[in-house]
């Protein structure tokens, strides 16, 4: 019984020192996730902890890291958790074809959105609690 509570809190310890990130990578401050099952497509994201503070988010259509072109197709969340009084307008390329469910949420201060016509899916809730 000692050794399995030994093994608990070693287990236990590595967990809470393990940062578990939502993300990928960042470019021009934004951050974006692999598409899974894709090796060259992503999708934007955000990070709870430390949300976007910019008036604009202008999504570009495609992002270099480390050497590598990913086409962006997706957008995850744009914001999480607080409401989000920064964000004003939101750029969609053409190369966007899914929105996931909540992507906007609580993008209070959001006036000005256009939804490409290349946009097949959206998921659920993209405009939850969202400025008139």
């Amino acid at each position: 019984m000692k050794h399995f509570f030994t093994f608990l809190f070693i287990l236990l310890g590595l967990c809470a020192s393990t940062s578990v990130l939502a993300y990928d990578f960042e470019v021009d401050g934004l951050l974006y996730l692999k598409v899974w099952g894709s090796d060259t497509e992503v999708e934007v994201t955000c990070d709870y902890r430390n949300p976007y503070t910019m008036s604009v988010i202008n999504i570009p259509s495609s992002v270099v890291y480390e050497g590598k072109t990913y086409k962006v197709t997706e957008i995850n969340r744009i914001n999480e958790g607080d409401d989000n009084d920064y964000i004003k307008e939101i750029i969609i390329p053409e190369s966007v074809t899914l929105i996931k469910g909540a992507a906007f949420s609580k993008c209070t201060a959001l006036t000005s959105i256009v939804i490409p016509d290349n946009v097949t899916e959206a998921h659920g809730r993209i405009f939850e609690v969202v400025a008139a």
